[in-house]
């Protein structure tokens, strides 16, 4: 049978390449633009509480190569210019109606694909956004002019070409030289005359050069201005201010110096200082950035020791005399730096969190360490300084990330938590060992006890015209608490309603009255004198539930009737005389929040949800009913999200008794209800609680956990709480506190509020001594190991260190030898030796990065005593790393290079039970087994299937693979299937051949499998299930659960901080409809970037059997036209095919 995936992003990636900040919106405010990996990540700077709000994620379904923002003469905001594999030059215009990103411009150039000659790799725009030019690494170079058309649409003109044949471009930028032509500087190397003379002397000859172009405007063609040599080593350029601002020129940067470079002008270079723990290592400048003020500017520079400089510049007529150069700040190594008008700067990260800092000073203390270049001379030692923090800087806000991920495991969710994530993070100073999980970031205001346990909870205003509400109103099993609400909130006695009963409903109804409902009926208090109207059911009946809106009430009695009021122009209860009585008890009712409605939703213990009409003409005749699997205890009808305009569709959402939550399309005039979706939340019953929040329409869904549903990017979501498990809820408005939420937590009373929907990840971080590897947990304690390799001073230093999960303490288990690596890590149990667990390294001394050159080789053991520590029991030289190490039938299994071994504990090493050298194979990196079925991944040759038979204690290897891929990762989903990544950013499922398969389970003693090789390996091949590009190294490929009552399925994370999913489609018959609506929303929209989907997904081989989730999901943010012509096209009606898209990550994702 055949497997079928659908992918999903979780969690997009973080390790952003470029940033950039504009106008982009047009309301003036600045905004910061990421571009990561395919995704561009836009976020405002909250001014107020200096946080960073995330307004927009987009996902561009192409590698992002190089982004540059743009203010085009004439228009009103900031564009984006974005080169990408795509291979075209586009230009992108912020679309507020659909919160998008829109090209306005997208020219094509070249070749889809990251090539050396096609340009994209750089990228630079004229200051004054008159022309943008781009380059590839060898040859080619474009530039285009930039302008708006008569309906100020930008557009752009014919590319200029200024080829260069055997080229190779280090850096582009283009200079400030006012209103002048367009002046671009880029550093080259001609390698022409090395092509034909390989010698050393010839390579020693070739300079690397600083060559300016000039685009002319009038003429409409490029020229090359000048090309004069600098250092070989130059790798980073930095244009200067010019026109009325500044000298212009260009800062290029090389190995442990600046230079300042203008035409017509004498360099000035400047050494780059060193603190005193740098110690001897090269230092280069990494990013930098130019700040104008009034009069004046300055530059901001960062080494690549993390030690950010100021540079100011001394002008004589408009020529640069001297640069002086001072210590500024040390800060984690960035990819780009950004200052905003606001007096901040924005530190794109280059591991670990981004980071959002308010400038204090402007580092102008005469005090502060500094370099004159006119006081320095060529030859001189490098100036060192001992860093102290100058304060010149305060961190405001981090954006958490988790890149650099090397390692991963998930635990298995239950009835109460998500599925949780822990993952290594970051490298060096900014290492950490992270835990994800799905829920909503909660703010807890105010907790305070209460005298017992509360059955139910309402605010209220008085008045409909109130700005806060007036009481919190807490009802117990036979008493009722009225809280007052003011500058403090104090009990009152005297607010006239009854207080020695429990409470069924508070409602506050006319222009000015409150009705409370209780058992024996209920009471109305009207205007401001307070006068009391009271009504009572007949002897023997009270009331069970009720409803009401500000002019309707509705009640249900314990003898199944159904009681209706109305206020009238009086301010009065008016009971309709019309009665309906039902065949079961009522568990529930509903009405619409509207001034008046016509509808009724009913909910009966026969399992049964009615919708009646309260039109005078047909009160209480049934419109519509439907059967659910469970007798529903809570209703709610409004809309969710932001209301559509003209919509005649109301939201109908359930509580079952189940723990099950019902989401249903209602037709407000008609009540048909149509496209119900489900929610397993909980096993206990489920209330439901409207809430407003950020002007958006949610549900809170209380069960025995807590949860929101709410509409995010056009999607409807249901996302748990990051808070204790409520019993009651309400929304509350103070005057301390407004747009809160007040709820009850055991015998708690809690204030809360919840600002953040599109945040739906939480990130809890330990921090950790050392870039950490691999990380592993021990199967009955709550304590993480984590290996860790750092270079310190040219010696590499490795340990390991525990982490309890509950203190969140680290501590150094164990410290190697200097020279000494970690290379895996996995704990194990031996039969020999019952009751104890063990932790199995395998160590490499003097090894190269990719471990091919090493000195010597271990497998340590250590056992891990009960408090969690570990003791070295002995170390067992191997001939080559172990790089892979998997528990096995109380032995291990060990990859020692390209053979694999089982090993079993001794008293003073381990013991050799069994070996097979895998034809082929290099570097084993990962084995997974299901019984004695093996799995094993080779970081060169793909994956070959094993069977081991105990019986002769051999390994039969039966099948390979016919494709070369360099895994990084592997897990086996069950006996004949294995799923993985590699280092290209593919994901793929493979399964060994079915008759190989069934043969050699058959083959008890090995004689019947075939002997001979295959091209040049196993006697039969695996074959490709499923493959998938997703543009990220997948580091580690877990099997699980993302929710309690989700299907397994492959949970994936990549290096740079994505993590996705893979959820099995149960039939082809699924895969064909979302095949085919994948197809159908390509046709009918426009890429971004006029990127091919298939061709982007297939980037070295042909997409198979996997769905983009990601892109199907686009279908929601159609317009209503283009999502009824896909819809035709598919002969399904659009909510149909909106069901389908939400159920599938409904169920199993988030």
């Amino acid at each position: 049978m055949s497997v079928f995936l659908y992918s999903l992003t979780l969690l997009p990636p973080q390790a952003a390449s470029v940033s950039v900040v504009g106008a982009f919106f047009g309301d003036k405010r600045q905004y910061i633009v990421m571009a990561c990996g395919s995704w561009l990540r836009v976020y405002r700077p909250d001014l107020e509480s200096g946080a960073l709000e995330p307004v927009l994620n987009q996902n561009l379904f192409c590698s992002i190569r190089m982004v540059r923002a743009v203010r085009v003469p004439g228009t009103s905001k900031d564009a984006l210019v974005v080169t990408s594999d795509a291979g075209t030059f586009t230009v992108l215009v912020h679309n507020a109606k659909l919160n998008q990103f829109r090209p306005t411009v997208c020219e094509p150039y070249g070749k889809s694909g990251v090539r050396r000659s096609v340009p994209g790799q750089y990228l630079a725009v004229d200051p004054k956004g008159r022309a943008a030019m781009t380059a590839s690494v060898e040859k080619h170079k474009l530039s285009y002019v930039l302008n708006i058309d008569g309906d100020s649409k930008i557009v752009v003109s014919s590319p200029l070409e200024s080829h260069a044949a055997r080229r190779l471009v280090f850096a582009l930028e283009a200079l400030d030289v006012g209103y002048d032509n367009p002046l671009f500087a880029t550093l080259e190397v001609d390698y022409a005359e090395c092509d034909f003379n390989t010698s050393p002397a010839t390579y020693a000859k070739t300079e690397k050069l600083l060559v300016y172009y000039e685009l002319d405007l009038s003429l409409n063609v490029v020229v090359k201005r000048l090309s004069v040599p600098v250092p070989r080593d130059s790798a980073f350029l930095l244009p200067i201010p010019g026109g009325k601002d500044g000298p212009s020129g260009v800062l290029v940067g090389y190995t442990d110096y600046i230079l300042y470079h203008k035409l017509s002008a004498r360099p000035i270079q400047i050494p780059i200082p060193r603190s005193n723990a740098t110690g001897t290592q090269p230092l280069h400048l990494t990013c930098g950035v130019v700040h104008k003020l009034k009069n004046a500017f300055f530059v901001l520079v960062q080494s690549s020791a993390g030690d950010v400089f100021k540079i100011t510049f001394d002008v004589e007529d408009d020529v640069v005399v001297n640069i002086v150069l001072k210590y500024f700040a040390t800060l984690p190594l960035a990819v780009c730096l950004n200052i905003l008008k606001s007096g901040t700067l924005f530190l794109t990260a280059d591991s670990g969190s981004h980071k959002y800092y308010r400038f204090e000073k402007l580092g102008d203390d005469d005090d502060a360490f500094a370099v004159v270049s006119s006081q320095w001379h060529p030859g001189s030692p490098p100036p060192q300084f001992a860093p102290v923090d100058p304060q010149n800087l305060e961190l405001l806000y981090e954006i958490p990330t988790l890149h650099y991920v090397t390692s991963a495991y998930a635990d298995e969710p239950t009835l109460k938590d998500s599925m949780k994530m822990h993952l290594t993070s970051g490298r060096g100073a900014e290492s950490a060992v992270a835990s994800i999980h799905n829920a909503l970031e909660v703010m807890e205001i105010v907790r305070t006890p209460l005298p017992g346990r509360p059955i139910n909870l309402w605010t209220t205003k008085v008045a409909s015209a109130d700005e806060f509400d007036k009481y919190i109103v807490i009802s117990f099993s036979d008493a009722t608490l009225i809280l007052e609400v003011g500058e403090t909130v104090e009990e009152i006695k005297d607010s006239g309603l009854i207080l020695h009963a429990s409470t069924i409903l508070v409602q506050q109804m006319g222009l000015v009255g409150l009705v409370q409902v209780h058992e024996g009926g209920f009471r109305h208090i009207r205007g401001t004198n307070r006068q009391i109207d009271e009504w009572k059911p007949q002897h023997n009946v009270y009331v069970t539930r009720a409803v009401a809106n500000s002019r309707q009430l509705v009640l249900a009695l314990s003898n199944r009737e159904i009681k209706y009021f109305e206020i009238d122009s009086n301010g009065l209860l008016r009971e309709y005389t019309e009665k309906k009585t039902f065949g079961s008890a009522i568990t529930a009712l509903a009405l619409p929040a509207a001034v008046k409605s016509n509808l009724l939703c009913v909910a009966c213990d026969d399992s049964t949800l009615r919708i009646v009409s309260l039109k005078s003409e047909d009160m209480f005749d049934t419109l519509t009913m439907q059967g659910l699997s469970a007798t529903a205890s809570s209703l709610h009808i409004g809309p969710l999200g932001k209301p559509a305009e003209g919509s005649a569709n109301l939201f109908l959402n359930v509580g079952l008794s189940s723990g099950v939550y019902l989401r249903t399309v209602m037709n407000q005039f008609t009540g048909e209800m149509t496209s119900t979706v489900s929610k397993v939340v909980g096993a206990s019953r489920v209330k439901l609680v409207p809430l407003t929040i950020a002007e958006e329409h949610t549900i809170l869904v209380l069960s025995s956990r807590t949860w929101l549903a709410h509409v995010s990017e056009n999607r409807f979501e249901v996302n748990p709480l990051g808070y204790d498990t409520l019993d009651q809820a309400f929304p509350f408005s103070g005057e301390p506190c407004p747009d809160s939420q007040v709820g009850v937590s055991g015998e708690d009373l809690c204030i809360f509020s919840i600002e953040n929907l599109t945040q739906k990840i939480q990130f809890d971080k330990v921090a950790l001594h050392g870039s950490p590897r691999k990380l592993v947990r021990h199967p009955q304690l709550p304590v993480q190991y984590v290996s860790e390799t750092d270079t310190q001073h040219g010696n590499r230093r490795s340990r390991l260190e525990a982490v309890d999960l509950n203190t969140k303490e680290v501590s150094e288990a164990v410290s190697l030898e200097i020279d000494e690596r970690v290379l895996t890590v996995e704990p194990v149990e031996f039969l020999a030796r019952p009751g104890e667990h063990y932790l199995a390294i395998g160590v490499a001394k003097h090894a190269d990065a990719l471990s091919t050159q090493f000195s010597d080789c271990f497998i340590c053991v250590y056992v891990i005593s009960e408090d969690g520590g570990l003791e070295l029991v002995h170390r067992t030289r191997v001939e080559q790393p172990a790089t892979a190490i998997r528990a096995f039938d109380g032995r291990i299994l060990a990859g020692i290079g390209g053979t694999l071994r089982i090993y079993d504990i001794g008293k003073k090493q381990l013991l050799k039970k069994c070996e097979l050298e895998l034809r082929g194979f290099q570097q084993i990196v990962r084995i997974d087994h299901e019984g004695d079925r093996i799995a094993v991944a080779d970081s060169v040759q793909s994956v070959c299937f094993l069977s081991y038979k105990s019986a002769i204690n051999k390994f039969l290897a039966f099948s390979d693979d016919f494709i070369a891929r360099h895994c990084t990762a592997m897990t086996m989903l069950d006996y004949d299937t294995a799923a993985g990544g590699d280092k290209f950013g593919n994901l793929w499922v493979l399964r060994p051949d079915q008759q190989a398969s069934e043969l050699v389970d058959k083959d008890e003693f090995g004689s019947l499998v075939k002997k001979e090789p295959k091209l040049q390996g196993a006697s039969s091949k695996n074959e490709c299930e499923c493959h998938f590009y997703v543009q990220d190294i997948p580091m580690a490929v877990l099997r699980v659960k993302l929710q309690f009552a989700a299907r397994e399925m492959l949970v994936w994370a990549g290096i740079q901080g994505t993590v996705g999913a893979l959820v099995p489609l149960l039939s082809k018959k699924d895969y064909e409809f979302f095949l085919q609506l994948q197809k159908h929303i390509a046709a009918e929209t426009m890429s971004s970037v006029g990127r091919n989907l298939l061709t982007y997904r297939g980037y070295y081989v042909p997409v198979r059997h996997v769905i983009d989730g990601d892109f199907c999901e686009q279908y929601l943010r159609l317009s209503q036209q283009k999502q009824q012509a896909v819809a035709q096209k598919l002969d399904r009606s659009v909510d149909d095919i909106v069901k389908r898209l939400t159920e599938i990550r409904l169920h199993n994702a988030f």
